[in-house]
């Protein structure tokens, strides 16, 4: 992390250099855009933008890309550029647009006075709109995010629909690798069914910037779902596309869109956002017996709060849904046939369970020893 601090900034020489030309007509000798620190000092200057708190967020990892954003807009209006189109080619491409400016003629540094400009209501409501789009995307891309739990993994640690804030700058920051794309949502447009939410037609690499820390076991973590890449519009990721291939061959889910839905693939940075906890480190030989876990042959201590799923047999009546959630049962009662429940439940409330007048057998479920699903990792 400590290497932000220097990197980054020194980064920005890059596209300080291809201004020199912009300093030469400003009487500042160009050779100085050339030297790291020192030149982002000097086009502070310029630009008349010397105030401590300029100097602070450019020490500060992210936001300082922000903020030299903001140098490059001023660096134009010092020399007469005020239109909203020039300004965001300059931002997006400083290395074209900064030389090809320098080469007009009719440019030049503008005193004090001669760069007062009067934008009329609707450039301010279009220019403030602009700043919080960028500053809330650079928050939400490498500082935190916000996120809803959509499913009932993390019951009783995480609810769902519980809405929480995600650390970026735990573990380090993803750069994005599909950067063009409709801000705040993640990979399908507001009121469309499946229309992509982002273009394809940057792809970068990926990259993690460093992060404060490495994840640790028990840590409750936000990862995309590896299966993800590849999926039904239809079925989400409700129901994995590569369980179904198995099941029915790729042949019959490509020519049946009718019945499988459309078949699509999401690059990383775009496919579902899973939270779980992360209890097996690299290296670990990792067993769950009897539902306890254990990590190289040692029985792990749970985190948490645990959930397993009990077949409870009443005499025939129907649950209270009161009863029931004054108890903690949260998710929903699935009934086999009458009489019969399956309920998902902490170790307490099915002790309090039993005590129902009409429960007449309660069984934690457990897997047969050896039993193996065809859908989990090897697949054969």
């Amino acid at each position: 992390m400590i290497l932000l601090f220097f990197l980054i900034p020194l980064s920005f020489t890059i596209p300080a250099i291809f201004a020199y030309q912009l300093f030469e007509k400003a009487g500042v000798p160009g050779w100085k855009l050339y030297i790291p620190f020192y030149n982002l000092y000097i086009w502070l200057q310029l630009v008349d933008k010397h105030n401590i708190w300029w100097y602070v967020f450019l020490a500060v990892p992210f936001i300082n890309v922000f903020v030299f954003m903001l140098m490059i807009v001023e660096l134009l209006k010092c020399h007469g550029k005020n239109g909203l189109l020039d300004q965001a080619v300059a931002v997006i491409f400083p290395f074209i647009y900064l030389p090809y400016m320098s080469m007009q003629e009719d440019v030049k540094f503008l005193n004090k006075e001669s760069r007062i400009f009067k934008k009329t209501a609707a450039r301010e409501w279009v220019d403030a709109i602009i700043f919080a789009v960028i500053a809330a995307s650079i928050i939400r891309i490498f500082l935190f995010e916000a996120y809803t739990i959509p499913t009932s993994s993390m019951e009783k640690s995480l609810l769902v629909g519980d809405f929480l804030f995600v650390s970026k700058i735990a573990y380090g920051p993803r750069a994005p690798m599909t950067p063009l794309a409709f801000p705040f949502v993640h990979h399908t447009l507001p009121f469309t069914k499946n229309a992509k939410s982002y273009l394809e037609w940057i792809k970068l690499p990926y990259f993690r910037f460093p992060g404060l820390s490495n994840i640790e076991r028990n840590d409750a973590v936000v990862f995309n779902f590896p299966d993800g890449d590849t999926l039904s519009v239809k079925f989400q990721s409700e129901h994995s596309y590569y369980t179904m291939v198995r099941e029915f061959g790729r042949d019959v889910i490509h020519k049946n869109p009718k019945d499988f839905g459309e078949i699509i693939y999401r690059p990383l940075d775009k496919r579902e956002n899973f939270i779980k906890r992360c209890v097996g480190m690299p290296g670990d030989n990792f067993e769950i017996i009897e539902q306890q876990i254990y990590i190289d042959g040692k029985k792990m201590e749970p985190k948490g709060i645990q959930q397993f799923v009990y077949k409870i047999t009443t005499d025939g009546s129907r649950f209270n849904h009161k009863a029931l959630e004054k108890i903690g049962v949260t998710e929903d009662i699935k009934e086999s046939r009458s009489g019969e429940y399956y309920l998902t439940l902490t170790s307490e409330s099915a002790e309090k369970i039993k005590n129902f007048g009409n429960v007449k057998l309660i069984e934690k479920l457990l897997q047969p020893k050896g039993k193996w699903d065809q859908n989990m990792f090897p697949n054969d």
